[in-house]
């Protein structure tokens, strides 16, 4: 005959409060939602092993964080996933498997932060595209017709392929869930920045002959440089590069 539940709903938990659920019970381990919504867990033992105060601590951590990243709208299914995983990780023989128990909600936690990080980073760099873009259009309106006004539109066009590269690679920008907002947000903004000064590089080159293969009589060609200035990462660096090494690059010695 089997031996019936220590606990049970309805019942007194081992801190004599009322118990609303029970999460899962050993002849060592209870884990229980008392009537106020908390969770409680009680392990039978005079001392805690060292795979329960692991289990335990990484336990209080996971649960900080959740509430921290979602908020109490998700916090009563989160804090359930939770118990489960205390329940199953203080009843798992192996210490390795104890540890994952907390894995699933880890991940989509990371997940959750890691996404608002992007989203810092796109609306930091749309605000600053959007800066430099208005700039473009009133000095393209003020100086129409001069190198001026042509520099204005290369502004605009590498404001434009710098955002258009955040747009496309956003779901794969590398970025710590855990950085400081600001610092997220400046590196967003820097972005388009990088964007702009090299495409005033790319202009004082052309102007000056100093790159070939950009047609500096060409519009359009501007156009088209400058997009990729702010488009390719790679492009304008690869340029400064190729024209270093063509400044530094000294002749033969004569024999």
């Amino acid at each position: 005959m089997s031996k019936p539940p220590k606990y049970f709903v309805g019942g007194e938990g081992p801190d004599k409060q009322k118990i609303a659920f029970i999460y899962g019970q050993t002849d060592r381990v209870v884990v229980y939602r008392i009537e106020d919504e908390t969770v409680v867990f009680s392990i039978d033992a005079d001392e805690l092993s060292d795979r329960d105060s692991k289990v335990q601590d990484l336990y209080y951590k996971t649960r900080a964080a959740v509430f921290d990243v979602f908020g109490k709208e998700k916090w009563k299914s989160l804090q359930d996933e939770l118990a489960i995983c205390l329940y199953n990780g203080l009843t798992t023989p192996d210490e390795a498997k104890a540890l994952l128990a907390f894995e699933e909600i880890h991940r989509r936690t990371t997940e959750t932060l890691i996404n608002r990080a992007r989203l810092r980073y796109l609306l930091a760099a749309f605000a600053a595209t959007g800066t430099f873009f208005f700039i473009g259009i009133l000095l393209y309106i003020q100086f129409q017709g001069t190198d001026e006004g042509l520099y204005s539109i290369c502004v605009i066009f590498s404001v434009m392929g710098a955002f258009a590269s955040i747009i496309s690679r956003t779901a794969n920008l590398d970025l710590d869930p855990h950085e400081d907002k600001s610092i997220t947000m400046l590196r967003g903004i820097f972005r388009i920045v990088l964007a702009v000064i090299f495409t005033a590089f790319m202009i004082a080159a052309a102007k000056a002959n100093l790159i070939a293969g950009i047609v500096t009589s060409s519009l359009w060609a501007f156009i088209a440089y400058s997009f990729l200035c702010g488009f390719s990462e790679r492009f304008a660096p690869e340029m400064l590069a190729s024209f270093e090494k063509g400044t530094t690059q000294k002749p033969n010695a004569p024999k």
